[in-house]
């Protein structure tokens, strides 16, 4: 109901606004009466509306956990038949952070509530975090390590392009090649063999031209 007014106002359109506060009033107060135990009178339901952006987040974010060798969304989701589950203390748990954009808060509740998932939803923390993350890893000397780490997991997706940590690993990840090769690196080492399958190139696991043309293509995902 609160987007049908806030789409109202953005259009200008007097009468729309004003039937969408009634229907927004008329829902508000359906909801306490019924938390009140009152007898509430049955609202039509609300238009579904698509959510093209959180299915985006979700297949992006599954996608980034199987490059990090985590197995994507369906390690954490338990089968539909109860029978059929492991026991509790044995399920896997993802911890999602996240602000307050729609889009992941949407998708995460999504996979708690409709895919019977084993996620813990963190709310309004995800800027602290990084902040926090952010701090210790300079105090600590691995910030740089850090942006080597983003540039080889390839996480290409977000609302981060303009930010200037993004900046920051996009331009060291060019001098980053110029000054060194494959086999200098820890970290193209400790996943190269990732990157190979997903590439399907499985075969090519001892070659050096390919390890070369992979890790000369580093700044190219961005």
């Amino acid at each position: 109901m609160g987007l049908k007014v806030q789409e109202a106002i953005e259009e200008g359109n007097d009468k729309d606004f004003t039937l969408a506060c009634q229907e927004h009033h008329k829902a508000a107060m359906a909801f306490w009466k019924n938390l009140r135990g009152e007898e509430v009178e049955q609202l039509p339901a609300p238009d579904k509306r698509e959510r093209k952006k959180a299915s985006a987040w979700l297949l992006a974010v599954d996608n980034m956990l199987k490059v990090m060798g985590l197995g994507g969304f369906g390690r954490y989701i338990q089968p539909k038949q109860v029978c059929e589950r492991d026991k509790p203390e044995n399920w896997p748990i993802l911890g999602i952070s996240i602000d307050q954009g729609s889009d992941g808060w949407t998708g995460g509740h999504y996979l708690l509530n409709e895919m019977r998932g084993g996620v813990l939803v963190l709310r309004d923390v995800s800027h602290r975090l990084i902040n926090d993350v952010k701090l210790a890893c300079q105090d600590s000397h691995l910030w740089g390590s850090l942006l080597v780490l983003i540039i080889c997991f390839n996480s290409d997706h977000g609302p981060w392009r303009d930010a200037r940590w993004y900046q920051e690993g996009k331009t060291g990840a060019h001098l980053y090649i110029k000054s060194t090769h494959p086999q200098q690196c820890p970290f193209f080492a400790a996943y190269f063999d990732k990157f190979l399958a997903e590439a399907n190139m499985e075969g090519d696991l001892g070659s050096e031209e390919v390890a070369q043309h992979l890790f000369n293509s580093i700044p190219t995902a961005f």
